[in-house]
């Protein structure tokens, strides 16, 4: 066995190319584009640089808060706030997204308001990234 092919770090680097679900079917019906292209959205895993580093910079935001209260729901806003940064952060690119016919720029701003308005493709998003596979 060698420990190089379980450098899951540098995968996570790389990045994995999630493509997207219908997610009004069962059977995981991959999407495209009118003219055929994948929907996807490329990012970088949690082991990656970028991952820690923002996990990192949204903890230090929450420090002051006390543990147990940021289970309160009254914290919710600065709990999803601390998620929003650490998925724009690790958001590569993007193919195909778009709204009503135009292709959406690849921002961060475009990318957080995808991410908030379209809560399957963030379950999407997040799942591929806590997925060393």
């Amino acid at each position: 066995m060698d420990l190089l092919d379980f450098d899951l770090a540098n995968d996570a680097e790389v990045g994995v190319e999630v493509h997207l679900k219908n997610p009004r079917t069962d059977n995981d019906e991959p999407l495209f584009t009118k003219d055929g292209r994948p929907v996807t959205i490329t990012v970088a895993g949690m082991y990656s640089r970028a991952y820690r580093d923002a996990v990192e910079a949204a903890n230090k935001r929450l420090f002051g808060f006390p543990p147990t209260m940021l289970d309160h729901p009254m914290f919710r806003p600065q709990r999803d706030a601390a998620d929003m940064e650490v998925l724009v952060a690790v958001t590569l690119e993007w193919q195909g997204i778009t709204a009503d016919g135009v292709e959406l720029d690849f921002t961060d701003e475009a990318v957080a308001a995808v991410y908030r308005r379209f809560q399957w493709i963030r379950e999407q998003v997040t799942k591929a990234i806590h997925d060393p596979k």
